[in-house]
Parts: structure tokens; C-alpha cells; sequence
């Protein structure tokens, strides 16, 4: 496989089964490709402007970015193979003309990551402005439809880094002037969101890829958010009540597919909440016994109204001495598996239900780096145990990321986890 770029030498880094140059800068292609994507037809729109043309004002006349197509003037054409006094003339119009376009387009020309045409206009008629837009933050992205915390961290970062927001505002000095979308409302749209625990690579093509090629209306886009996927079903139709009508056995049938993983009906409600909500028809109390996520776990529960009928008790034990003292960790077991260990974590969950006196208790235990990995235990790498009435389970998991990734992945699957094991304990009860 090659390590550097065959146009510009720079090297290159793998990103799932795809090569990148790391020079985004001045790559040639890379350039090219953007000033092209810039001018396509559902971008700016720039009449005569192809991908060939981009090579060549990349090559011949040295340009670095998208906003130096507003820098050129006729005396900067003139020897180009090709340009004659009308192509010229032609070109330099659509380029005056691409400057007078839908707030939409514009988002989709700049080109940020995985956003595609239909995402930049739901982002335009959500924030109006490219302003608005620009300081967003990934928990107000998320409130537009299909747009999952993948994509709104892509929209976060690709503004945060200051050669694009120099990019953008030249573009803005030069005159372009992004104008907000029209609304069409010639036949009401309804949806509805079913959520579930998991991510999208967890979900196989017969659980959820069938039904979405398959249908047309409604549509189903499912987006991730961390320990979660949303399917999002929308419908098109003449009223509401065809609408509803239409998303009804859509939704009967994700309920089907992905069973109790299924834990909300509605945007609105959290993992969170569904976790207090159980505990409480149940009549549980809950403790918590956290070490790499340092109460993550606990703030997440103590964010929902009502959890203090359900959370006792959490402990932080972040040192060894810690959890023997404060959840009766055995010492051997910590010298022969170490604190980030199953053995370990199923003596935290134990010891926290019998030290809270509660009937369910999570521990978490791990490295969220970035030091303090080995080839046997890498960072990333969590124990999670969930003792629930007497009865004991224990997980390994391996997340990705930064420390602070790490540390939001593991809270959101330690919530996953005492759903699933008081799941377990209702329906053993029942039977």
C-alpha cells in the first residue's frame, strides 16, 4: 500500500478501507476537486466550469482555494489553451452570477463532511444565516432532522478550523450573498422517531438496511448519537392523518425488528430517563460505582426529574485503596487482575449494592487514556459489571477516541447495561 501521496508526496492515512493525502492544503487534486464540488450544478452552479477547468486553474494559475476564483481577473484567462474572448467573458458572468445564491447551496459548495445537498437545505431552513449556522453547537445541530452527533461534530469542526472560517469569509468580502431557502408547504410532512440502544454498526442489513431501500414514503434515516441510533420515519401526504396513517406499520415493524432495544418513541426522551422511568415501575433503587468515568454515569441519572427516588447512592473510587475501602475490592484480586479487569469490576458492582443496601448497582472501571495502555489491556478497554438482585453480569467493551469520547461512550452503554440487566430481572420475574 503507498505512504505517500503519488501528487503532492505527502503522506497518507488510512480511514476505514480508504487512503488520504494529509495535505489538504496545497494538494493539487485535493484543490481541484474542491473548486469543483464548489461550481457543480447543485452547489453555485457555475455554467462552464468543470472538473477539467479546475485542474487547469489549479495548474496554470496557482490557485490555493475556492474564494481565489473571485480574485481572478480577464488579464489572468488570457494564454489559458481554450479561453477566447467569449469563453472568458462567459465564465467570468456564471462566476459573478454564483455570487447571488440559496443559503443551502452555499452550505453544500464549502463542502463539509457528510453533508450532502438535502442536509444543506434542511441546515438552511433551520438556522437562516451562515452565521447562525457557523456557531452552532453540536447539541443544536442534532434538532434538525436526520442530523445525527456524527455529522454535527463534522459541521463543528470544519468551522472551528481556522483556514476554512478564512476561506468562508473571504468568500463573504467577495460578495457572495447566501439568501434564505424557500419554504415549499404544498403538502404536510409528519414523522416520528423510534430510538434504540446500540450503534449503527452493531444493526445487520436484513435488521434495518432492507426497509430503508425499500422505502420511498415514508423514508427512514437513521442517524447515530452516542450509545444510540434514532430512525427517524417521515412521511409526505395530504393531511396529518394520512400521514400518521402511512408511518404507522413503518414504525409497528422497527418495534418488531429491534424489540426491546426500542426504548423511546419520541426525540424528546433520553436514555436517561427510560432507564429512571424502568427502575421506578419496578420499584428499584440504584447505586453507582464509577472509577475511569468519574461520576459520568451519575450525572447523567441525577439530570432527570424524579431520579432521586431511584439513585441512593454513587461512589468515585479512582484508586486502588478506593475500592477496597469503600466496595470490599478484594486486594488479591487486585495485585493478580488489576483494577481494569472483569474480576474486578463484578467485585465493584457487589460490594456498591451491599454498601448502598440498593437493588441494582453498575460499576465501571477502564482506561480512558491517552497513557497507561498495554498490548494485553489497550485504552479504550472497560470493564462493566451490573449486579442486579443478587445476580451478576460483567462486559468488556473497547471504545474509541479521545479520553473524553472514551469517558461519553462508556456512560452511555453503563446506562444501556442496568437497562438491559433489569430488562433481564423483569422478565425472569414474569415467567
Amino acid at each position: 500500500k503507498p505512504t505517500v501521496c503519488p501528487a503532492c508526496g505527502a503522506h497518507v492515512e488510512h480511514r476505514g478501507v480508504h487512503l488520504y493525502c494529509t495535505n489538504s492544503l496545497s494538494c493539487a487534486p485535493q484543490i481541484a476537486g474542491r473548486l469543483a464540488h464548489y461550481a457543480s450544478r447543485d452547489a453555485m452552479d457555475i455554467d462552464t466550469f468543470s472538473e477539467k477547468t479546475a485542474a487547469l486553474f489549479v495548474e496554470e494559475l496557482k490557485l490555493k482555494s475556492i474564494p481565489d476564483l473571485y480574485d481572478l481577473g480577464p488579464q489572468d484567462y488570457m494564454g489559458l489553451q481554450g479561453f477566447g474572448e467569449r469563453r472568458i467573458n462567459n465564465l467570468m458572468a456564471a462566476i459573478e452570477r454564483s455570487k447571488d445564491c440559496t443559503l443551502g447551496a452555499f452550505i453544500f459548495a464549502i463542502g463539509i463532511p457528510n453533508v450532502g445537498a438535502k442536509t444543506a437545505k434542511d441546515l438552511a431552513r433551520r438556522f437562516g444565516t451562515i452565521e447562525a449556522l457557523r456557531s452552532a453547537t453540536v447539541e443544536q445541530l442534532t434538532e434538525v432532522p436526520d442530523v445525527g452527533e456524527i455529522v454535527a461534530r463534522s459541521i463543528v469542526e470544519f468551522f472551528a478550523d481556522p483556514s476554512i472560517a478564512t476561506q468562508v469569509d473571504r468568500l463573504l468580502a467577495h460578495g457572495v450573498k447566501p439568501r434564505p431557502e424557500e419554504v415549499q408547504q404544498d403538502s404536510p410532512i409528519s414523522g416520528k422517531t423510534i430510538v434504540v440502544t446500540g450503534t449503527l454498526p452493531n444493526y445487520s442489513r436484513e435488521e434495518i438496511q432492507d426497509l430503508i431501500e425499500k422505502q420511498t414514503n415514508p423514508t427512514i434515516a437513521p442517524y447515530a448519537k452516542t450509545g444510540e441510533v434514532h430512525l427517524r420515519v417521515t412521511a409526505k401526504a395530504e393531511d396529518e392523518k394520512k400521514c400518521r396513517k402511512l408511518i404507522k406499520p413503518v414504525v409497528k415493524e422497527l418495534k418488531k425488528r429491534f424489540g426491546r432495544n426500542v426504548f423511546a418513541t419520541e426525540e424528546s426522551k433520553t436514555l436517561e430517563e427510560a432507564v429512571v422511568d424502568l427502575l421506578k415501575e419496578n420499584e428499584m433503587t440504584l447505586s453507582l460505582a464509577e472509577s475511569c468515568t468519574g461520576g459520568a454515569v451519575a450525572s447523567r441519572i441525577v439530570g432527570v426529574s424524579g431520579a432521586s427516588e431511584v439513585l441512593m447512592c454513587g461512589f468515585v473510587t479512582y484508586t486502588n485503596r478506593a475500592k477496597r475501602k469503600c466496595l470490599g475490592v478484594k486486594k488479591s484480586t487486585l495485585h493478580t487482575e488489576g483494577a481494569v479487569s472483569a474480576k474486578c469490576a463484578r467485585e465493584m458492582a457487589k460490594g456498591g449494592c451491599k454498601a448502598a443496601k440498593t437493588d441494582v448497582c453498575l460499576s465501571v472501571t477502564g482506561l480512558a487514556g491517552p497513557g497507561g495502555g498495554t498490548e494485553e489491556i489497550p485504552v479504550g478497554t472497560v470493564f462493566m459489571g451490573c449486579c442486579c438482585n443478587g445476580k451478576t453480569v460483567v462486559k468488556e467493551f473497547h471504545f474509541t477516541g479521545n479520553r473524553s469520547r472514551i469517558r461519553e461512550q462508556a456512560a452511555a452503554q453503563a446506562l444501556t447495561l442496568i437497562r438491559d440487566c433489569v430488562l433481564d430481572q423483569t422478565e425472569e420475574n414474569n415467567r
